[in-house]
């Protein structure tokens, strides 16, 4: 599919995903233009074989990219608080059960 036919759906799915990681629908619709716009630039240079993917991956890596260098701090009057927006993926890269409570004639 050419990428003019599949900019609508896509633009619609990636508007979605982005807004929802990124809290502001005008940012959202600003960065999936962005990337839509840089899809079709390197579509006149080679075309993309899967133009849905290419842009849906796109505004992925952006929002990855946007979340990673921004830290949201809210300012009201001398304090301040510090929010973290939601993560992407988990940061536990390994995971093990934890132990059994000891046994309380073994701890004498």
């Amino acid at each position: 599919m050419p990428l003019p036919e599949a900019a609508p759906g896509t633009w619609r799915a990636g508007l979605a995903y982005a807004d929802r990681y990124l809290g502001d629908r005008a940012l959202a619709a600003e960065n999936v233009e962005d990337v839509v716009n840089s899809a079709a630039k390197a579509h006149r240079n080679k075309p993309i074989r899967n133009p849905e993917s290419y842009v849906l991956v796109g505004i992925v890596r952006r929002v990855k990219k946007l979340l990673a260098r921004e830290q949201r701090i809210e300012y009201r009057g001398s304090n301040f608080k510090a929010t973290a927006r939601p993560s992407l993926m988990s940061s536990a890269l390994y995971t093990t059960p934890m132990p059994p409570p000891p046994n309380t004639s073994s701890t004498r």
